[in-house]
Formats: structure tokens, C-alpha cells, sequence
């Protein structure tokens, strides 16, 4: 009996430690899935940040993007034209195009700026 009581303790410390390794390799995981998702997080903050202060700086010059409605309708322009959705004077796409992350896998947005605010 004491040759089995040798084993079974074996066992259990074998697996103790097989669970202990197994644990420590899913926290690891885990933080750096954390600290990815705070990358993100804190680029997302910074993102709005920047729209905010691009809002912000279209509304002291009095003039805000013309953003055509889903519908298509048309909107006046600050010069007092009339602008359609589908002429290109407005460059309000609902999809912005997306920006490498710095890691590189996951995707981000660029600020959208308006086609009168672009450098020619």
C-alpha cells in the first residue's frame, strides 16, 4: 500500500503541476489580450479626441462638412449652391477608410476630413 500512496502522491503533484503551467501560460494570454484591447482603447480615445477638435474648428469658421442624407437629397453648400450626394462636392462617406494599427492586424479609422478641408 505505501507504493500506491507513492504514486497517487506523484500524481497529484504532476498534476498540480501540469495545472499550475496550464494557469500561468492562460494569464499570460490574458494580459496581453488586455493590454491590446487598451491600445485600442486609448487609440479610439485619441481618434475622438481629434474629431472633436476638427468639429470644433469646422463650427468657429461657420461652416460644417456637407454630409449628404442617406436619401440622397440635396444640402446647400456655404456658397449657397446646391450639392447632391452623388456629385462629389461632399465627401461624407458613411465608411471611412480604414488605417494600419501599429501592431498591424487590426484596423483603425482615419478622421474623416471633408474635401474642401483636404490640401489640393
Amino acid at each position: 500500500t505505501s507504493d500506491n500512496d507513492d504514486i497517487e502522491v506523484e500524481s497529484t503533484k504532476s498534476n498540480r503541476g501540469f495545472n499550475l503551467r496550464l494557469t500561468k501560460g492562460l494569464i499570460i494570454y490574458t494580459r496581453r489580450k488586455n493590454r491590446t484591447h487598451q491600445q485600442d482603447i486609448d487609440d479610439l480615445k485619441r481618434q475622438n479626441a481629434l474629431l472633436k477638435q476638427q468639429v470644433v474648428h469646422w463650427r468657429r469658421r461657420g461652416r460644417v462638412p456637407n454630409c449628404p442624407s442617406s436619401d440622397g437629397s440635396l444640402h446647400t453648400s456655404t456658397n449657397g449652391g446646391a450639392t447632391s450626394a452623388f456629385d462629389g462636392a461632399a465627401d461624407c462617406s458613411s465608411e471611412p477608410e480604414p488605417a494600419e494599427h501599429p501592431t498591424g492586424s487590426e484596423k483603425l479609422l482615419k478622421p474623416m476630413v471633408p474635401a474642401c478641408e483636404r490640401p489640393m
